[in-house]
Parts: structure tokens; sequence; C-alpha cells
């Protein structure tokens, strides 16, 4: 995307790759015009997505359940060999699963807060884009 200037399909290797959401691609693509394209910044939008996987963690398990619920909960996830791992690898795997947390996330804490719940289900919906498009009715 960013050397052939079309941000609209994701290419691969100069090929079309139309099977996947296009958002991880869009970041790695500005990750790779804003810092280059060495071995360190290809994972850079992985790891950020990792940490603010743990920071969700955390603060929705502080939210819900009370600070050492929370604190046990980012020790167990930080602690995940597959969550380490898929945090070093460019896949979707990572970004999926911030964007599922935080939905979910805020899917939990609008059950929690009925009576002001609009933000919570707004935040619940704007987290779900980069699945979205896949799991649509009208497939």
């Amino acid at each position: 995307m960013s050397s052939g200037g079309d941000w609209v399909i994701p290419h691969l290797n100069a090929l079309a790759y139309l099977e996947k959401p296009p958002l991880q691609y869009w970041l790695t693509a500005l990750v790779y015009r804003g810092f280059g394209r060495e071995r360190i910044h290809r994972s850079l939008e992985h790891g950020l997505a990792g940490y603010l996987s743990l920071t969700t963690i955390f603060l929705l398990g502080v939210r819900l359940w009370g600070f050492e619920a929370g604190l046990r909960a980012l020790l167990y996830t930080s602690a995940s060999a597959l969550f380490v791992l898929l945090g070093h690898q460019l896949t979707l795997d990572m970004l999926l699963s911030f964007t599922l947390l935080a939905s979910l996330g805020c899917f939990l804490l609008a059950q929690a807060r009925r009576d002001d719940a609009a933000p919570c289900a707004a935040g619940c919906w704007a987290a779900g884009p980069q699945w979205r498009s896949r799991c649509s009715p009208r497939d």
C-alpha cells in the first residue's frame, strides 16, 4: 500500500489480497511510511495492540471485580506464551484480539451500568470494525 499508493485494496507482493480486512494493512503501511521497513518497525502495531490488550484486561478487571482481580488477569495474560508470541508476529491475530477484547469489555461495562449504558454501547460498536465486515448478516 505504501509503495504502490493504492490504499483501498490491500496488496501482498503486488497481488490483490481481498481475503482479510484492510485495517491491519493500513496500519502496517502507515508504520512503514512513518518509520521505515526495518524489522523492529514491522511489529510495532502488534506490540502496541498487545500492550493495549493488557491495559484493557487490567482496567476491565479492576472496574468489574476489583484491583486484585485486574492484577491477576494482567499477570496471567502476560505470562501466556501464545499471547507473547503473537505480539511479535506479523499476523492479524493480535489486532483482532484487541478489537474483540475492547468490544467485549465495552459490552460488559454496558451491562454493568444499565442506567448509563449509551457510551459503553457506542464503544462496543466502535471497537468492532476490524471484524464487522466479515460477520455481517448479508453474507
